[in-house]
């Protein structure tokens, strides 16, 4: 018995095969599998260039992020610095160092060498920025007195600074009148001796 539609014949496999050669070849199937694969990769490409659009921002994201992490951390210790030229006015703008008492020149010198060490974390990533630089020199040269009349200062701390910081004080060390050490010639020792 025949349920189809009038007019519709209801055809067997060996019949759609006969009518349709096509369709019951591999061929067929054989491009069906193509376009899907083809499909799957234009997916694939579609989403590495999503992802690498995505990683290039995440990049910029990072890099703008590790910028101001930068700045935000100068900032913090230029502001250390200056909490601490707040609480010792008598140095922040330089002092006369033989006038000082044993106490305050052992402060003193413990004030300038945080303003060295600022300059120092500040000038290692920061070298080419003028504004910095300029800063640094105005307040090492602010320090001649020191420069000029401690003791060990120049001798035992100058060459363990930083070539960053170094031209910095050596231009206020002259400006003080002192001779201005060879550290080379300290690390050449220094080094002979490890």
């Amino acid at each position: 018995m025949n349920t189809s539609p009038p007019g519709l014949a209801v055809m067997t496999p060996d019949q759609w095969d006969k009518r349709y050669p096509l369709v019951a070849s591999n061929v067929f199937r054989d491009v069906a599998t193509l376009a899907a694969v083809m499909v799957g990769f234009i997916g694939l490409g579609f989403q590495g260039y999503q992802s690498n659009r995505s990683n290039a921002q995440q990049a910029v994201q990072l890099e703008a992020q590790t910028y101001l992490t930068r700045e935000m951390k100068y900032d913090d210790m230029w502001t250390g610095y200056m909490e601490l030229a707040l609480e010792y006015p008598q140095f922040a703008e330089g002092a006369d160092y033989n006038a000082l008492s044993a106490e305050d020149k052992i402060r003193y010198t413990w004030f300038f060498d945080r303003l060295a060490y600022t300059a120092e974390a500040i000038l290692v990533l920061r070298q080419d920025d003028s504004k910095w630089r300029e800063l640094f020199e105005s307040e090492f040269r602010k320090h001649a007195s020191l420069l000029r009349d401690h003791p060990g200062i120049i001798r035992d701390w100058f060459c363990n600074y930083n070539d960053s910081v170094r031209p910095l004080i050596k231009d206020a060390i002259r400006g003080s009148g002192r001779a201005v050490p060879d550290c080379t010639a300290k690390k050449k020792g220094a080094s002979a001796n490890a």
